[in-house]
């Protein structure tokens, strides 16, 4: 893995401080850091694509008219830009907290 310019580690910085609050203003963003960054960007990624095919609850219309609809809406969200889901991002981010913890603060 290259190394990240200091635009970059900045970068990195500011989603793990989304994600996880201030205690990650004080993670060194060094390779491990990097190597769970990409890890994590891949598992949101990952249950986001998967996302995309769930259908949205069932609001009590005709069955089939939802039926119909939730298959438009599915292909228009496929072929859409890419999107994040934020219980993706929670959850992706809760399962590795451990590990940033641990590779933040270099153990």
């Amino acid at each position: 893995m290259s190394q990240l310019t200091a635009d970059e580690k900045n970068q990195v910085k500011r989603v793990l401080i989304s994600l996880y609050g201030r205690q990650a203003e004080s993670w060194a963003i060094n390779a491990r850091v990097q190597s769970l960054f990409v890890k994590l960007m891949d598992e949101i990624s990952t249950c986001s694509d998967a996302m995309q095919w769930v259908p949205r609850p069932y609001s009590g219309v005709n069955p089939i008219a939802y039926i119909k609809k939730e298959i438009r809406n599915i292909a228009k969200r496929y072929f859409s830009e890419a999107t994040s889901y934020k219980s993706c991002s929670a959850g992706a981010a809760y399962k590795m907290k451990m590990d940033f913890v641990l590779a933040g603060n270099g153990l």
